[in-house]
């Protein structure tokens, strides 16, 4: 059985009772004088209800932030360093380009490649002194996954390991900055993911297994057993109402709750 539903292969832990699925009608729909119904319709998109089951806080806003597609990505498709939402790099080392063939990309056609020297890239990509998280698909022998964050936090193939080198994918807290590449080091990379919060312990190991191309924000892609068809939707997130509660949880401690209703459309 899969689960009822998973937001770029994250895990969504929905309320009972929630996940109603509504449908917007494109075009105009109107009746003749003698009642005779004319349908103009152009499309029928679906859209779905949900809220989470009570989540600690920080749980609770990272899936908030995840469903307004908040952050950056970079499929390098459009063998530029332009983020999908139109980001600039702040630097571009004379011998990172685009590439295609060889080994192939990770997904799509092309990938990012830095070269000799003056290989890296820079971009100031979320609010100095603040929490972030990035992700990369980069290739040694075969293409693997890293993804930290600013606490120091490291996941490689899903798996921690705060101890490992990742000297070709920096965040530097104290001035926003996102770097990929080393300089001196060659190195290829696709699929970059620059989320500006912390993400939950448990999400590295799903985003891995997930092996999809990160959808260009802020759309999601969307999953499991709620799609009724069986697919992986390309949907637009909404956020609703947070409602905060303090709970007692295990030892006797009270602790600060959040649940959130959010709805996804249909692209």
């Amino acid at each position: 059985m899969t689960d009822f539903l998973k937001l770029n292969g994250i895990r969504v832990d929905v309320a009972l009772n929630t996940g109603d699925l509504d449908h917007d009608e494109l075009g105009e729909s109107h009746r003749t004088e003698d009642g005779t119904p004319l349908v103009n319709r152009r499309a029928v998109k679906r859209k779905w209800n949900f809220r989470l089951t009570p989540q600690l806080a920080a749980t609770a806003l990272a899936f908030r932030n995840l469903v307004f597609g908040f952050g950056h990505n970079w499929s390098f498709e459009s063998q530029t360093f332009f983020s999908a939402k139109g980001l600039a790099p702040t630097y571009v080392g004379a011998n990172m380009s685009f590439v295609t063939g060889g080994h192939g990309a990770k997904f799509g056609t092309y990938f990012a490649r830095g070269v000799t020297s003056d290989n890296y890239v820079n971009w100031l990509a979320f609010k100095a002194n603040t929490a972030a998280t990035a992700a990369v698909w980069y290739y040694d022998s075969t293409w693997k996954h890293l993804l930290l964050r600013t606490d120091g936090a490291k996941w490689f193939n899903g798996v921690r390991n705060d101890a490992g080198a990742s000297p070709f994918l920096v965040l530097t807290p104290s001035t926003g900055q996102l770097t990929l590449g080393e300089d001196g080091v060659d190195g290829d990379f696709d699929d970059l993911v620059l989320l500006p919060w912390l993400v939950p312990d448990d999400w590295p190991a799903q985003m891995y297994a997930f092996n999809t191309a990160f959808p260009d924000l802020p759309f999601l892609k969307a999953s499991g057993d709620e799609i009724e068809d069986g697919s992986t939707v390309d949907v637009l997130g909404k956020g609703g109402r947070l409602q905060a509660m303090v709970a007692n949880r295990g030892t006797g401690k009270k602790k600060a709750i959040q649940n959130f209703a959010f709805m996804l459309e249909e692209k």
